[in-house]
């Protein structure tokens, strides 16, 4: 799907090159999949105020991981993005948190100092460097992710097996969304 279809007094008008819907809410009579867009940005404003609402409930009687990182903000960010993709060029980090390849050598400086990614060969090319993290810098990522887990799995094994359910449709509807929304930004 590349975009959505919007009708509006017999008119059809196509999304596909503009992924703001937002824009469009508070337009009176304007309709995605039969619901004026005024009672959808309701309803998605109050699924994103939940959060807000779920968070402080979550099991807090051990220490949060979360507060022990000793990262700067893109130190943190450049951390989470070489554990996911299993180490990177210095361009690809650069460009995925938005700074300059000045500013991402220091970075890399900084967490090769805390031990957390080393340098090393490109097997494919060995021209090139792949900053890779390292068994510490692995844990440590692992740590946070198992807390996040551990703390929604608190709140799911509440849910009886018909609420589950429903969560885990709801996963399935937004994971398919996520992959829409990566696919469209690959064909600009």
């Amino acid at each position: 799907m590349t975009g959505i279809i919007f009708f509006r007094a017999g008119t059809c008008y196509n999304s596909s090159h503009n992924d703001n819907y937002s824009s469009l809410s508070g337009v009176g009579g304007w309709e995605v999949w039969g619901h004026t867009l005024d009672e959808r940005a309701e309803l998605i404003e109050h699924i994103l105020k939940l959060d807000n609402r779920i968070i402080p409930h979550l099991n807090n009687t051990q220490p949060h991981p979360w507060l022990e990182v000793d990262l700067t903000m893109p130190q943190l960010k450049t951390m989470m993005l070489v554990t996911y993709k299993h180490g990177a060029t210095v361009g690809e980090l650069a460009k995925g948190i938005g700074a300059g390849l000045s500013t991402m050598t220091g970075i890399i400086d900084r967490l090769t100092e805390h031990g957390l990614v080393k340098r090393s060969d490109d097997p494919e090319d060995r021209r090139v460097k792949l900053v890779v993290p390292t068994e510490l810098g692995y844990q440590r990522m692992e740590k946070l992710q198992r807390f996040s887990k551990e703390q929604w799995r608190s709140l799911l094994v509440r849910l009886s097996l018909e609420e589950l359910q429903t969560v885990d449709k709801a996963i399935e509807y937004l994971h398919r969304a996520a992959l829409e929304q990566m696919n469209s930004r690959k064909s600009f």
